[in-house]
């Protein structure tokens, strides 16, 4: 592939890098609209989307560290800065910017829930778009395999991170797919979801049952209990979105909203008793 889109004299921008930052111009652009529909001034706004992308890259940063190559990062410390060489983790991105955003919002309204339905879709698309980066950068390869193209991709670039002149399974293009997937499910049902905070539910489901399946394809990956440590993320994050869902504010309102009518329907017969026999009396 083509992992590097300019050179300026020694440093390289790499399209994984460019791939990034077209997603977060994206979400910055998409997350405005939205939230001013829902009453969120332009300050706050920009307050939100300023600290959510620096979080979220050190939070994707930091797992990718952590989760692959801590003893190499902690003998060249300098290089966790190169982020222009790819190295972030996704998952990383999605819990650090949940962190942030939970602690931002809670100050500022009950509006939490709906904040992570709305940029839900930018997740989404960010998922789908940076999969075309990693395919350009070589990274995420896949497992060797016999099958030709284009059940297999073979990496000749020097550059590319990914072992060359061997046949891979197409992970990158696999997991873009289901990205775009993803995002055009979320964006038909974004209306039909009554439940604050049911877009962002549906989006973890889906990203971890994609990723789950891709996982057993994956060539960079090492294997815990016969499963990647991605694969053993999703079935927490599955617990997590359960969860999410549940307490969300607006089935908290039904929940109530349900007690109190059959509180009333229950004293109504009482009450009904009650003139019935003061009217028999008089």
């Amino acid at each position: 592939m083509y992992p590097i889109f300019i050179r300026i004299g020694d440093y390289a921008i790499r399209w994984y890098g460019v791939m990034i930052a077209v997603a977060v111009v994206f979400g910055i652009f998409y997350s405005r609209k939205e939230l001013m529909k829902i009453g969120v001034d332009e300050d706050t706004f920009f307050d939100y989307a300023i600290w959510v992308i620096i979080v979220g890259v050190i939070g994707a940063r930091l797992l990718y560290v952590f989760g692959n190559t801590p003893l190499y990062y902690l003998t060249h410390p300098l290089r966790i800065l190169y982020l222009w060489e790819g190295g972030l983790s996704y998952l990383g991105i999605i819990i650090a910017g949940l962190i942030f955003s939970y602690y931002f919002w809670k100050k500022r309204g009950n509006i939490f829930h709906k904040v992570t339905d709305i940029v839900s879709i930018p997740l989404a698309f960010g998922w789908a778009i940076g999969r075309i980066g990693c395919f350009l950068n070589g990274c995420c390869y896949g497992k060797p395999t016999g099958l030709p193209f284009p059940f297999s991709i073979t990496f000749t670039n020097p550059e590319s991170f990914a072992p060359l002149g061997i046949p891979l399974y197409p992970t990158q293009p696999l997991l873009s797919i289901t990205g775009f997937i993803t995002l055009f499910i979320l964006l038909r049902y974004k209306n039909k979801v009554k439940v604050d905070g049911g877009v962002f539910t549906l989006f973890l489901i889906l990203y971890s049952i994609f990723t789950f399946l891709i996982e057993f394809l994956r060539g960079d990956h090492y294997q815990i209990f016969g499963l990647t440590a991605s694969q053993w993320g999703c079935f927490l994050i599955v617990i997590f979105a359960y969860l999410f869902y549940k307490s969300s504010p607006s089935l908290k309102h039904e929940k109530e909203k349900a007690e109190t009518s059959d509180s009333n329907l229950s004293e109504k017969p009482q009450d009904d008793l009650k003139e019935n026999k003061e009217d028999m009396e008089n």
